[in-house]
């Protein structure tokens, strides 16, 4: 699409062997991305339920990652990891993570862990909770994502999900369909920031 954008005025779009849109390039490569990012997010990133063990002090019994209103995240808006567990013991020294792969679980593109942010919760034995980690400007770029999260407690590891074959996705939709972001997908940046771009300024260099 990149190729497209760069070397063709117009384009036409062909779906199933008929054309749904021709036009100026732009706009068309936009409507591409757009139908794109329609079917990703058409079913939700799957939600991982797990079932708990009886060799397990403490179980994950459902994990996700997710926008401020339970969908799918959305890039460059806030979002929210969340793990749910069932305790079986008394800990002081409580730390969860999330990991986010590519999705073919290749390469770790992100890592958030309690312990890096001295974050240490408390559990009792007995009772569920449910812990959060916010995100206010989520930086991936709309795709397919693995998710990967584990809970320690007394320095163990005591569970985890989204390994062997209990795999995890989510999908990470755009916050609008535009120019900007079509050039963006054409090039396949991973990481998508806000900044502010300030004018230039004349300076004087020394001899």
């Amino acid at each position: 699409m990149n190729q497209i954008l760069s070397s063709c005025k117009n384009a036409i779009l062909l779906e199933k062997g008929s054309v749904v849109a021709s036009g100026p390039s732009v706009e068309v490569v936009n409507r591409a991305i757009g139908l794109q990012f329609s079917e990703k997010s058409a079913s939700p990133g799957q939600r991982l339920k797990t079932v708990e063990t009886e060799n397990k002090s403490v179980a994950i019994i459902s994990a996700g990652l997710f926008s401020g209103d339970g969908d799918d995240p959305v890039c460059g808006r806030e979002a929210v990891a969340q793990i749910r567990v069932r305790s079986r013991l008394d800990a002081d020294d409580v730390t969860w993570a999330l990991y986010i792969w590519s999705d073919d679980f290749s390469r770790r593109l992100l890592s958030l862990q309690s312990s890096d942010f001295e974050k240490v919760d408390t559990i009792r034995a007995g009772s569920s909770y449910e812990f959060r980690c916010r995100l206010p400007v989520f930086p991936l770029a709309p795709g397919r994502y693995g998710l990967r999260f584990s809970i320690h407690a007394h320095g163990e590891l005591q569970d985890s999900v989204g390994y062997e074959d209990d795999w995890i996705w989510t999908h990470i939709r755009p916050a609008s369909v535009s120019t900007q972001e079509v050039r963006r997908a054409a090039v396949g940046d991973l990481v998508w920031a806000d900044c502010l771009w300030e004018e230039a300024k004349a300076m004087e260099l020394d001899e």
